[in-house]
């Protein structure tokens, strides 16, 4: 076991554990903290695929613990700017905004499970196992870019009006 494994398990465990701790006991609104805590749930499988790659015993496990880490990090950045627009409470004034995002994440998904994003993994001295991006990866890859970076334009525009 390396480092890479023990940080995959406790950034799993952390994430959920800080996301139940905001939904239980966090003073902010009830759908900030929900989407908070979604947020975290969404971090948390993308670490425990990590650390499943990292200690799978074969390419077809390492495969299918692929497929769950990329259900986490492909639902991250929809998370993220619902969870930006609630925190600042403008939901409903990019309502259409968060539906597109939540929408093109599911579109996502249904490329991963319809083997539109990867070949399969190959071993790797450091990691275990790493996934083979197809051509149609650059989707996942734009969108992890551009939804975050659109959440935090948002973000540093009311910060500035205030």
């Amino acid at each position: 076991m390396n480092w890479h494994t023990i940080n995959y398990a406790l950034g799993s465990l952390l994430s959920l554990v800080v996301g139940l701790f905001v939904l239980y006991r966090g003073q902010s609104r009830k759908l900030t903290r929900r989407t908070w805590f979604f947020l975290c749930v969404f971090v948390s499988a993308w670490h425990a695929g990590k650390f499943l790659i990292a200690i799978s015993p074969s390419e077809v496990f390492a495969f299918r613990a692929i497929h769950f880490m990329y259900v986490g990090a492909i639902l991250i950045p929809p998370c993220y700017l619902h969870f930006i627009l609630s925190l600042l409470d403008s939901e409903r004034r990019y309502r259409y905004l968060i539906a597109a995002s939540y929408l093109f994440g599911f579109l996502e998904l249904y490329l991963l499970f319809g083997g539109w994003f990867l070949k399969g993994v190959r071993p790797d001295a450091i990691l275990n196992y790493y996934e083979i991006p197809t051509q149609a990866y650059w989707i996942y890859f734009g969108n992890y870019l551009i939804v975050p970076t659109l959440a935090m334009v948002i973000l540093t525009r009311a910060l500035k009006k205030n």
